[in-house]
């Protein structure tokens, strides 16, 4: 991916007011320093001013696959630009009051505040828009990454050889597609695909929120599969060590549970390897790992 540009077309937030939200979030420092280019252009609103296409930044760009984010708070903005091939971000600042949070029609992700926003996350949005895995994390031998429908073949294949119940192959297959689609974007985690460096898939791993009897407030829960010939290798303690500093490190998550058959001593072997503390017995046991265990 070539330079990153971000366009800050909005309506309801002057220039002045945007620089200085933009300032004291450290947005606008991440984003320079990484050498992205940034512009603020009014969209009509607070700056009194109409925003026009054909005077702007955005003229002479292609429609569709350019390295542009637009962010709007304008519904009809973002809507109009989506339908022309631009990847959008919808931006409306916390609602108080009970009010509805607008519907941003088309946008890739939307937003609430530019606290927490920087360049790697402006970057994540327009990876995943292009059609590319974010990568979570590199390891001495691994890479985690996002994972892609190129991938599905592999996956199925390892979910089979490791004894996984799975639907039929296009049932799965659509499942797997529309995963791809919606949990990155709208979680900004989810089970991603462990690769050798080589480039080889040897299975999945990853985070995802759970709910149940034994937490019907929800959790989020490790889980890992390891293709049968990568097993008993290391991989799995490798993989799971790096989710979980991802987990504390960059989402801030408090907590992270595993829950494990009663008789899979070997995941239980590796739950206590990386320090997760039982709290619930049964024919399923839950652990949880805090940061500061």
């Amino acid at each position: 991916m070539g330079k990153m540009k971000i366009l800050f077309c909005l309506e309801n937030l002057t220039r002045k007011a945007f620089l200085e939200e933009m300032g004291s979030f450290g947005m606008r420092k991440s984003i320079e320093e990484a050498g992205a280019d940034w512009a603020y252009w009014p969209i009509g609103g607070m700056d009194g001013r109409s925003f026009s296409l054909e005077n702007s930044a955005l003229t002479g760009l292609p429609n569709q696959n350019q390295e542009c984010i637009l962010v709007t708070d304008s519904c009809s903005f973002a809507g109009k630009m989506s339908a022309r091939g631009f990847c959008v971000i919808g931006y409306q600042a916390d609602a108080s009051g009970g009010e509805d949070l607008p519907f941003f029609e088309g946008a890739d992700t939307v937003i609430t505040s530019f606290e927490c926003i920087d360049n790697a996350y402006f970057r994540e949005v327009l990876l995943r828009f292009l059609g590319k895995p974010v990568l979570i994390a590199e390891t001495e031998r691994l890479l985690i990454r996002e994972s892609t429908e190129e991938d599905f073949d592999d996956l199925y294949r390892i979910a089979g050889a490791s004894g996984e119940k799975a639907f039929q192959e296009e049932e799965e297959r659509a499942r797997f597609a529309a995963y791809l689609r919606e949990a990155y974007r709208f979680f900004g985690y989810g089970l991603w695909t462990t690769a050798l460096k080589t480039g080889r898939v040897i299975g999945r791993c990853g985070i995802s929120p759970v709910t149940d009897s034994t937490m019907p407030e929800g959790r989020l829960e490790l889980g890992y599969l390891i293709a049968p010939a990568f097993q008993r290798q290391g991989y799995g303690f490798e993989a799971s060590r790096a989710i979980l500093d991802y987990a504390f490190q960059k989402l801030d998550c408090p907590e992270i549970y595993a829950s494990i058959e009663m008789g899979n001593t070997a995941s239980h072997a590796l739950a206590r390897k990386l320090g997760f503390q039982k709290i619930s017995e049964g024919s399923i046991c839950l652990y949880r790992l805090r940061p500061e265990d």
